[in-house]
């Protein structure tokens, strides 16, 4: 297709994630589009079953599922009509990995993800995508509110000296991936 979309596979979409992002792409066709996620609490990630996203468990802001106080950020699960969500949530908080989406082309103009970088083991694979995406002059405009996602429970990685000095090195890297999307076509 020609607009791409990315979801971690430990995040459950909201049923309007798709067309949330869809709706904001017709309104700025050219934008990388930057959602944010809601930390599902680590209770809260072991119970929830199948049943309980397909019967829309998540999907309202009075569920007990959201309300737990385990959960932090609780207004990144409410979400707006994309027109509304888009005049409160002027400014870019920058891309997560676990939510975003932007043009084919976009993506290609940078040949995609870096997968030849010690930093990709660091998980810093999205704020390098965004490094290059803003070096090339694309605009990040968020989606919060709109293109809701929810992120099941996980400890995250201490960020070391190494990561810091990997993200310094980036800054300096050239705008395309020198192992990206080009080792797949001819």
């Amino acid at each position: 297709g020609s607009q791409l979309l990315f979801l971690d596979g430990d995040c459950i979409p909201h049923p309007k994630w798709v067309s949330d992002h869809l709706q904001a792409a017709k309104s700025d066709p050219e934008a990388v589009w930057c959602g944010r996620r809601f930390r599902l609490g680590p209770e809260i990630s072991e119970k929830i079953t199948p049943q309980d996203i397909q019967t829309g468990q998540l999907d309202s802001a009075f569920s007990s599922f959201l309300r737990a106080p385990e959960n932090h950020r609780w207004g990144n699960a409410l979400r707006f009509p994309s027109w509304f969500a888009r005049a409160i949530n002027r400014k870019s908080k920058g891309l997560m990995g676990c939510n975003f989406s932007l043009p084919r082309t976009t993506f290609e103009s940078v040949n995609g993800y870096e997968e030849d970088w010690p930093g990709m083991s660091q998980l810093l694979e999205d704020w390098d995508l965004e490094v290059r995406l803003r070096k090339d002059g694309k605009e990040l405009r968020p989606i919060i509110n709109s293109a809701v996602v929810y992120h099941l429970y996980h400890h995250e990685r201490e960020r070391s000296e190494e990561v810091l000095r990997l993200r310094e090195e980036r800054k300096k890297a050239d705008i395309r991936a020198k192992v990206g999307l080009n080792q797949y076509t001819p």
